[in-house]
């Protein structure tokens, strides 16, 4: 749906997608830097010695759920630049209509707060 030739129309579609996944990048590793500080401080506040796995396997699951939120999505649509990629478009299309849904199922009915 892009005219490959025009390297004007190219870039006035991925450039800001690219920015858009770079900036998404540096607060993805700025929220695992933070969740990886607060479960440090919170196994040192309940006296635990080595908890490594579970800080590792809470800052997973965190970066799991905020994926969808910082663009995966757009990686995704990066991909459907041309007509040869139509699977990337559906894909975009999809992921774009159900992230409201996902973050809905891992942001509220998984919270154990809101239980």
């Amino acid at each position: 749906w892009i005219d490959a030739t025009q390297r004007g129309a190219l870039w006035a579609f991925v450039g800001p997608i690219l920015i858009i996944i770079l900036i998404n990048l540096f607060f993805l590793v700025m929220c695992v830097r933070a969740l990886i500080l607060y479960q440090r401080r919170k196994a040192k506040e309940h006296g635990e010695k080595k908890p490594g796995f579970k800080i590792f396997k809470k800052t997973v699951l965190g970066t799991v759920t905020l994926l969808p939120l910082i663009g995966v999505t757009w990686a995704i649509g990066l991909l459907a630049v041309n007509q040869n990629t139509t699977v990337f478009a559906w894909l975009f299309t999809i992921f774009s209509t159900l992230q409201g849904a996902f973050i809905f199922v891992f942001n509220i009915i998984r919270n154990d707060k809101i239980k």
